[in-house]
């Protein structure tokens, strides 16, 4: 090995090193690669080799190498003993942002799963490698904000919408072929149906609608919702649109007629994003709201099969894992990102909720309590924490995220101007669980997992002084939010508004005496509940002027002949005094 000697420093010739400007090496950042090459090509040859078992994974870092993708995971779960956990995507990998940095609204990966897409604010968008998560391209494709992406499910065609209404049709290398005018304000989400030959379209004008994609035509208008359309989803084998409204509402429609079929009033604030399960028979329905939840439809019945509680405040987007079919990850406001097994969050229902589920109606005028007390009993027995939660994933509201192909690597897009990406945590890496995005900066610097001058800048510096995090926001909160967070922020401590040098506490005023409300007695601190004497009179002048002594005049200016100048009148001709 050979080695070389710069201003005292030995270090070798072939390592990732770099001389700076005053001689000393500094190592190279190694930039992480998430290859599944190696993944994939086992598990391959165990299928060729019929009965080969499975390795079982230890938690231990020389086990790494047996990782299956998420693929196998029926086939690993049944002879090595694996769990849906192992798929759960929690180890920080990359972030990704661009030199001119604006609020990342939508990503997605290619139909070839090598590279990520992603559309911000500014209408720009940019291709990310897929296994380095470098920079590729970036186009500008649209003038304002884009809202929407969606690929087609042959792979062909990228339908992207914006803030003024307008979708664009796109082919994979990004030439834009077409824009079409389908709403008068912005679209929110895009969804197309299973064969490919149609899309809908959500939009705050209130309507959703079902384009033909070939022909650019106008087929129907879904009308129902009394608000903004956030979120709409075709079912992947179904004629079955799903739909999410500012008026707390999830409506589902049959495409042929515009017909509503049913109306669900789960959620008791504005529906943020709608989705159809991805595996395992597409029955179930995934929703999330401001109202701090997500819910689990199940389609057969009709009922929530779980309430999903693991953020404080909105939950912002969700997703299904594409293969293993009852894992569902949701995003919040609030930056955190909450992972959620269905088959491993809660214990079966008590006693009591089952017999309260099971019992019938008695009588008439009684159907409506029976009704309501069973569905809360279901409700509190089907309350689902998240398996696992990354609290600070981002620095603000997530606004998008979805799943590779295979299940191994998550993407995520954020308001703080960053795209993230998140993997698989290998056997026996405890650092996983104790970084920045799990337990915070504060806690990751005290145990030594995280430099001090790497720490993140903070909230003004990253948005700037004249955003302050809020201004991206995708749409004014409802008043009911607006009285919420009131109450939240007089009510908590920690929240309150603080004033410089009373720690934290809000001064009290004294009540005024009675007499002060009738005006009888006005006191002035400092006088001893007493009236200040009153000023002295001022001298008389005697004719005199103040200044000059007693019989002393100023003299008369020059050029008025011994006397003073006239008094001037407040008349005048200048038209500018008037």
């Amino acid at each position: 090995m050979a080695y070389v000697v710069r201003n005292g420093w030995v270090f070798l010739k072939h390592a990732n090193y770099q001389l700076q400007e005053d001689g000393t090496p500094k190592k190279l950042a190694t930039r992480r690669t998430v290859d599944y090459g190696a993944a994939v090509s086992q598990w391959l040859q165990r299928r060729k080799q019929s009965g080969a078992p499975y390795a079982r994974q230890r938690p231990d870092s020389n086990y790494a190498i047996d990782i299956m993708p998420p693929t196998c995971e029926a086939e690993a779960q049944a002879s090595s003993g694996t769990s849906a956990a192992d798929s759960l995507c929690v180890k920080f990998i990359h972030t990704s942002s661009n030199k001119n940095k604006h609020p990342v609204n939508c990503v997605r990966w290619t139909p070839d799963a090598r590279r990520v897409l992603t559309a911000s604010s500014s209408g720009e968008f940019t291709l990310w490698n897929g296994l380095t998560f470098n920079f590729e391209t970036i186009l500008q494709a649209h003038d304002t904000a884009v809202r929407a992406l969606e690929w087609s499910p042959s792979g062909d065609w990228l339908i992207s919408g914006d803030h003024e209404g307008n979708v664009q049709y796109a082919q994979p290398n990004m030439n834009i072929v077409k824009v079409l005018p389908t709403h008068t304000e912005a679209v929110r989400d895009l969804a197309w149906s299973p064969q490919g030959t149609k899309f809908c379209s959500a939009s705050d004008d209130g309507t959703c609608k079902v384009w033909h994609f070939a022909q650019a035509l106008e087929e129907r208008t879904l009308t129902g919702h009394g608000w903004d359309v956030k979120s709409c989803d075709w079912h992947p084998s179904k004629g079955l649109i799903v739909t999410g409204s500012k008026d707390n509402l999830v409506k589902l429609w049959d495409p042929r007629t515009a017909r509503c079929l049913t109306t669900l009033h789960g959620h008791k604030n504005t529906v943020s994003k709608v989705m159809f399960q991805r595996a395992g028979g597409a029955s179930l329905l995934a929703t999330c709201s401001r109202d701090s939840s997500a819910r689990v439809l199940d389609l057969r019945q009709m009922r929530d099969l779980r309430v999903l509680r693991g953020h404080e405040r909105d939950v912002t987007t969700l997703t299904w894992h594409p293969v293993v079919p009852g894992l569902l990850t949701t995003g919040g406001h609030d930056g955190g990102i909450s992972h959620y097994l269905l088959d491993e969050s809660e214990p079966a229902p008590t006693a009591q909720a089952q017999s309260a589920l099971l019992a019938p109606v008695a009588g008439p005028g009684h159907g409506r309590s029976g009704t309501d007390a069973s569905a809360a009993l279901f409700s509190q027995a089907n309350l689902a924490k998240p398996t696992m939660s990354i609290q600070h994933a981002h620095e603000s509201a997530i606004w998008g995220m979805e799943y590779h192909p295979l299940g191994h690597l998550l993407a995520t897009a954020s308001n703080d101007r960053a795209t993230r990406f998140w993997a698989r945590a290998r056997p026996g890496d405890d650092d996983t669980f104790r970084d920045k995005y799990h337990v915070g900066e504060d806690e990751a610097i005290r145990i030594g997992t995280l430099d001090p001058a790497f720490r993140s800048r903070s909230r003004e510096a990253m948005f700037g002084s004249a955003h302050g995090g809020r201004e991206e926001r995708q749409d004014t909160p409802q008043m009911p939010d607006l009285a919420r967070d009131a109450q939240k922020t007089y009510t908590n401590g920690d929240l309150a508004p603080r004033l410089p040098g009373l720690g934290g506490q809000i001064p009290q005023l004294e009540q005024p005496p009675a007499e002060m409300s009738n005006g009888a007695h006005m006191f002035i601190p400092g006088f001893a509940n007493a009236m200040p004497p009153m000023p002295p009179f001022p001298p008389l002048l005697n004719g005199s002027i103040p200044g000059f002594g007693a019989g002393q005049r100023p003299n008369p200016a020059p050029g008025q002949g011994g006397a003073f100048p006239p008094f001037p009148t407040t008349t005048t001709n200048d038209p500018r005094r008037r």
